[in-house]
């Protein structure tokens, strides 16, 4: 386990750390720490919460970038933000 916060968003003061593989911890001025297990979502939930920031699982559709192919070992860690930003920050939910 990563025990060192890693800033992700200095304009947001975002911050992860990793827990394991699938599993990372955000948080953000205006939100608490947060722990996300990527794999407590399906693939139609994840693709859902990670298409607005133009990602996909797979590289489908015309202008998603395939996230596992543009992060490699980082894209669980990616996929944790797009869920974090969308549904735990309140930051993100008034801009």
């Amino acid at each position: 386990m990563n025990t060192e916060w890693i800033e992700t968003d200095s304009s947001q003061g975002q911050y992860c750390r990793k827990i394991s593989a699938y599993v990372y911890e955000y948080k953000d001025n205006s939100t608490d720490p947060v722990v996300i297990n990527t794999e407590d979502y399906n693939k139609a939930e994840l693709e859902s919460l990670i298409s607005p920031y133009g990602y996909t699982l797979d590289g489908s559709g015309d202008y998603n970038i395939n996230i596992f192919e543009e992060y490699n070992e980082e894209a669980y860690m990616i996929i944790a933000e797009c869920i974090f930003e969308t549904k735990f920050s309140k930051l993100f939910k008034t801009l």
